[in-house]
């Protein structure tokens, strides 16, 4: 069953999240070109892999999923993620990413469906 955590982004944004195991979901707010945008965010702590599905994204890049490699110090009901590589198109990461990548989507979605089966995304937290 999931569980309530907080999560602090890059020491800047806070957010509640969803627990599931190793697995973190957390949906965050913040302003770009003058309007405001949420954002669901998954993290997987064993790995220190982040994936979402950024909704600034072009309309023909919708439904991709954005890569971060990330710091993660979980103080058990805190969890902080700090960005540590900059996305995935860095040569050196891109072998890890790519084998991490289907773990996460597959993670994602088993966290997405126990914590928010029904419910809408900036209603829920």
């Amino acid at each position: 069953m999931p569980t309530t955590v907080t999560v602090i982004r890059d020491g800047g944004v806070r957010a509640r999240g969803y627990r599931d195991g190793d697995a973190i979901v957390y949906d965050w707010g913040f302003s770009w070109q003058g309007g405001e945008h949420e954002q669901r965010s998954f993290v997987l702590l064993d790995t220190g892999f982040q994936i979402n599905q950024p909704v600034i994204f072009p309309e023909q890049q919708r439904g991709w999923w954005y890569c971060d490699l990330v710091r993660v110090v979980d103080d058990g009901h805190t969890v902080h993620v700090d960005d540590q590589a900059g996305g995935c198109g860095r040569a050196e990461q891109q072998q890890r990413v790519a084998c991490l990548l289907g773990r996460a989507r597959q993670r994602a979605q088993m966290v997405h469906r126990a914590a928010f089966v029904g419910v809408s995304t900036p209603d829920r937290l």
